[in-house]
């Protein structure tokens, strides 16, 4: 395991799921910052991460990204549909 880049990509998924609290433009950063979040566990495995808290702070900001998104585009949609409708 390369702990430089663990660290690195643990702070990077962290910076990232900030930007996925954007609706739905953070939808991208979202995705990544949960890739990263993968790829940090297969890269660090069992050994000790000293960035593990900034990672998991990352997926759980990721993951409520999201679903603001999420509903925020339901929003959306649902208002287009309604002014469709009539």
């Amino acid at each position: 395991m390369n702990k430089v880049r663990v660290i690195e990509w643990s702070l990077r998924c962290y910076r990232l799921s900030w930007l996925a609290l954007v609706p739905l433009l953070g939808f991208v950063p979202a995705l990544i910052a949960l890739g990263l979040f993968r790829k940090i566990g297969k890269e660090a495995g069992e050994q000790w991460n000293p960035a593990r808290l900034y990672a998991l702070a990352g997926l759980f900001i990721a993951i409520i990204g999201l679903f603001l998104s999420m509903v925020v585009g339901g929003a959306i949609g649902l208002y287009c549909i309604h002014q469709l409708i009539g």
